[in-house]
């Protein structure tokens, strides 16, 4: 998606994932204008390969695809504060926390607002 930044005028940062890369671009038409670059950061293995696994309860459960992730989430059984961990992360972190799954809690509507 695109972005202005609210603490630079002008500037407008462009994410973009595509071919798994991840891709990150400013760019800005202020007086000292930025140039346009693109640059990968990270490369993103296929959904397919990526597994994560909860903690729940004090034993672990998974592994689970992302789709089973996303799912999860879903249904509340996945929370922002649920503890997870996936090959080459260090420790169990909030899903919160984790790139590939902070995205299923800024797409999901938050919570209705208490019956009148």
């Amino acid at each position: 998606g695109k972005y202005e930044l609210d603490d630079y005028p002008g500037i407008v940062l462009t994410v973009s994932l595509e071919d798994q890369q991840l891709s990150i671009q400013f760019t800005g038409d202020d007086p000292q204008p930025v140039s346009p670059r693109t640059e990968t950061i990270l490369a993103v293995p296929p959904d397919s390969t990526i597994e994560f696994h909860v903690a729940e309860n004090g034993a672990t459960k998974g592994p689970y695809s992302r789709a089973t992730m996303g799912r999860m989430a879903a249904e509340g059984a996945l929370t922002r504060e649920t503890l997870v961990w996936t090959q080459g992360q260090d420790g169990w972190l909030k899903a919160e926390e984790v790139a590939e799954l902070a995205q299923l809690f800024t797409v999901m509507p938050p919570p209705p607002p208490p019956a009148a």
